[in-house]
């Protein structure tokens, strides 16, 4: 796809015929964080509509996860890592008990950010006479390098606590239910990094919606919101690729052998949705 500035992109987005109303779904937490710092929402033509989606990792995550997270942190002697964001997500708790890892590290857990697996790893290595554990939540951009330090010799006192998700089955799940409430997908593109854009491909082959996969940036959303409403108004459904310079066909090969070494597909809660076949 052609690469042209943001400017540009909004005209010709404005530019084409569309039909009163016409919904683009983004499944992903950062699209939906760009979109809203962008303002992208009220540079919309009329009656294009932008749905978000089944969110974040962290949004997702399920509360029993978390719980086991506090719990081993406040009744174990372990460090418990855990990605930064993940630290002040909230579970459903009477008031007299932590309702997040932030709030167990302010009755005296030990609770430390990282920042990547290889924090992990540090840590552990350094504290030898401590017990780690890693709570590592996340979709298949985060889960690759966890993966990738998991075919490592690990420290003998590094645990892991897997939340990990795959980020296809939920939107087969919504499209499988019927009902469907969208009239095109905007694929996320650090996952189609990992995994490849061909993950997506089933939306417009067994569901007639026009897909792409977009970036971060305003240029990449505003040309994959572009090519779905393109394809709409042409009467064809196919996946196209806004984010060229970082999404390839097949992914990463490397980060894709080591997903499907270190790791079983398996069902899996999602908070607020229930259980998701092979999502997990």
């Amino acid at each position: 796809m052609t690469h042209r500035p943001a400017q540009d992109w909004l005209a010709r987005l404005h530019a084409l015929p569309r039909p009163p109303r016409f919904r683009i779904l983004n499944v992903c937490g950062g699209h939906e964080r760009s979109i809203s710092m962008a303002g992208l929402r009220s540079l919309m033509p009329e009656g294009l509509e932008l749905i978000p989606g089944p969110g974040c990792p962290v949004c997702v995550c399920p509360e029993e996860d978390i719980h086991q997270a506090i719990r081993l942190a406040l009744e174990h002697d372990v460090i418990l890592l855990a990605f930064g964001d993940m630290l002040r997500v909230p579970v459903n708790v009477p008031k007299s008990q932590p309702r997040s890892l932030e709030a167990a590290r302010a009755l005296g857990a030990d609770v430390r950010p990282v920042a990547s697996p290889r924090d992990a790893l540090r840590i552990a290595r350094e504290e030898p006479d401590r017990e780690v554990v890693f709570f590592a939540a996340g979709f298949e951009t985060t889960m690759a390098p966890v993966a990738a330090m998991l075919l490592e010799d690990l420290p003998d006192n590094l645990a892991i606590l897997l939340s990990g998700r795959r980020t296809w089955p939920a939107v087969a799940m919504l499209l499988d239910a019927g009902d469907v409430r969208f009239e095109a997908l905007v694929a996320p593109g650090h996952v189609s990094a990992v995994m490849g854009p061909e993950e997506w491909e089933f939306v417009a082959t067994q569901h007639g919606l026009p897909v792409a996969v977009a970036g971060f940036e305003a240029d990449s959303l505003l040309a994959a919101f572009h090519s779905v409403l393109r394809q709409h108004g042409e009467g064809v459904a196919r996946l196209e690729n806004a984010y060229p310079e970082v999404v390839r066909p097949g992914g990463n090969p490397g980060a894709r052998r080591c997903l499907d070494a270190a790791f079983d597909i398996a069902d899996a809660n999602w908070r607020g949705i229930g259980t998701i076949a092979k999502s997990g």
